[in-house]
């Protein structure tokens, strides 16, 4: 699924909204470090670690529960700690050296830290520790979850003697990586070293981590090459599983917590902006009943991860959590998607998921609480709304279509990937919907693939200073065209501005009733069908949203609520 994206960009934020099935402002982890974010905010606000937890519902459910790896930032533990709930085995690197890449330090359950010396490579040792714990799982008569989590591509982060503050650098690469890639460089997209507009360049002067061009493509480099320990971990597992006829029962999910930008926007090397680079993470997952090589733009972001795993655990999903599940029946008409046993053993019991209403997420908020002391963009917060449907705002659909074949006048920007076809809701093999830009949409329809009706998703920012920014991500997936002054954008953007408001403090159930929240209409399911003319006159009476104030703290002291406290 290439349309994965984040609604916080950042580790914190992203791995309590995997963990706990909330989006950030429900569970209030803003930030990597105290006191907005961190373990140490984690533990403070104790977030209910029975319903709006991951590990517990699993645990509940008669699954084994193991984590290796980064957990949180600040992990430490010490006599009398408290340990978070649900885990069978939590053996999680703890600080000062989650970051370091040689001589890693562990805790297991919360116990005494116990460091590895200089000879062992941190990705390679959660390999080892998850084989280990695979083979533990083929002799017990339950099911499993394992979560691993490597550092990489992560810089290399270290702590002074004496000094609070860690120094990092480049990822370390293990001995066998370290000439690989040689000649490998940044992908020279539309928006690499491409200054942004001045009404946002202002405020987010990035002199603090400006790199040149052969900096960049260095660390990218370095990057590449501390991932090729991951590729290998994912290999072993895959093969482990397989050994122990397991492979056959078991789903495996990949991705990651949020992107990473890299001289793109002019930019040098960083995350938690709303920009595509920083969102936009991989997204593959395999498993019973899921067919082999197919593609699809639906969009889906993190709180609809733990959601889709209680569903193929055959578990309730809470209705205090904020995601759904993925509709791979609906996406996939073909496929065979099963939802397990939970309490079966090893070898799942597989049965049929039940029929009934899918829901098709459309919609997701992005949101930052910007939290860098000393950076120039520190406190710098804002709130996006990205929803991608079959309304084309700003063209037809033969230009659309043309947008997925461009090119930039310097040939480097290829066509968009999003909007192929009804992939928005469906999916094409890969012969078809992968990297090969520009199909005849008819084929993707002979080929099983839809109807080929065309589609995009919109993206639209309010930074807490107040300027706004709107993006065609078919037609601008370098995001370089602010849509605000376009004559066309102003029935767009009072339904996005709207949606906003909703999306910013949604909960639960609520965030996929939004359509019918602003009109007032019971089962509206679509952002087309909001798009009538006949609701003009209604959204334009809405109050704008907006920001109280920059500020770090937590969404209700930086918002203004609309009238009626959405």
């Amino acid at each position: 699924m290439r349309n994965f994206a984040i609604s916080s960009s950042t580790c914190c934020p992203s791995r309590t909204s995997l963990l706990s099935g909330m989006f950030v402002h429900n569970h209030n982890i803003t930030a990597n470090v105290p006191p907005y974010g961190g373990y140490e905010k984690f533990m403070d606000l104790r977030i209910d670690q029975t319903e709006n937890w991951l590990p517990v519902q699993l645990q509940d459910a008669g699954y084994s529960v193991f984590m290796v790896g980064k957990f949180l930032n600040g992990f430490e533990v010490g006599p009398g700690a408290d340990c978070p709930w649900g885990f069978d085995v939590l053996d999680a690197l703890v600080e000062p050296y989650v970051y370091t890449y040689w001589g890693p330090a562990f805790s297991q359950n919360c116990g005494p830290a116990y460091k590895f010396d200089e000879s062992y490579y941190s990705t390679d040792v959660i390999r080892d520790k998850a084989i280990k714990y695979i083979r533990d799982s083929s002799l017990k008569d339950k099911p499993f979850y394992l979560q691993l989590n490597p550092v990489a591509p992560h810089g290399s982060c270290w702590s002074e003697d004496g000094d609070d503050q860690k120094q990092c650098s480049d990822p370390k690469p293990h001995t066998r990586h370290q000439t690989w890639f040689s000649d490998a460089t940044i992908p020279m997209s539309a928006n690499w070293l491409r200054p942004l507009e001045p009404s946002i360049a202002r405020y987010l002067t990035r002199s603090d981590s400006r790199m040149d061009a052969e900096r960049l493509h260095e660390r990218h480099r370095q990057r590449l090459r501390s991932l090729a320990a991951v590729d290998e971990m994912l290999r072993d597992v895959v093969l482990e599983l397989a050994s122990q006829g397991m492979l056959d029962s078991t789903y495996i999910i990949f991705s990651s917590d949020n992107g990473f930008h890299m001289g793109q926007h002019n930019a040098g090397a960083g995350k938690v902006f709303p920009w595509e680079e920083d969102i936009r993470v991989p997204f593959f997952v395999r498993g019973p009943g899921l067919p082999r090589g197919v593609v699809s733009d639906y969009q889906t972001t993190m709180v609809d991860v733990p959601a889709t795993i209680m569903q193929l655990a055959g578990i309730n999903i809470p209705s205090s959590w904020d995601g759904y599940p993925i509709p791979f029946n609906k996406l996939m008409p073909n496929a065979y998607v099963p939802m397990l046993g939970a309490k079966a053993n090893y070898n799942l019991t597989i049965r049929k998921a039940p029929p009934g209403a899918v829901y098709l997420r459309e919609s997701m908020p992005i949101e930052m609480w910007i939290t860098k002391p000393g950076a120039s963009y520190n406190n710098m917060n804002f709130r996006s709304v990205r929803v991608c449907t079959s309304f084309l705002n700003f063209g037809t659909p033969l230009q659309y279509r043309q947008a997925m074949i461009g090119a930039s006048a310097s040939g480097t920007q290829r066509g968009s990937t999003i909007g192929l076809g009804n992939l928005l809701r469906g999916f094409a093999p890969r012969s078809i919907a992968g990297d090969t830009l520009g199909v005849d949409l008819a084929a993707v329809a002979a080929a099983g693939g839809g109807d080929g009706v065309m589609g995009t998703c919109y993206k639209y920012t309010l930074w807490c200073w107040g300027a706004k920014e709107l993006y065609d991500l078919s037609l601008d997936p370098a995001e370089i065209n602010n849509r605000m002054g376009d004559p066309r954008a102003a029935r767009l953007v009072a339904r996005l501005d709207a949606m906003l408001a909703i999306l910013a403090y949604c909960r639960g159930d609520k965030c996929k009733e939004q359509y019918s929240t602003l009109i007032g209409a019971v089962g509206l399911t679509e952002f087309s069908q909001i798009m009538d003319p006949q609701y003009d006159e209604q959204f334009k009476i809405l109050p704008q949203f907006q920001f109280a104030r920059c500020s770090a703290t937590n969404l209700q002291d930086d918002l203004t609520w609309y009238v009626g406290g959405w």
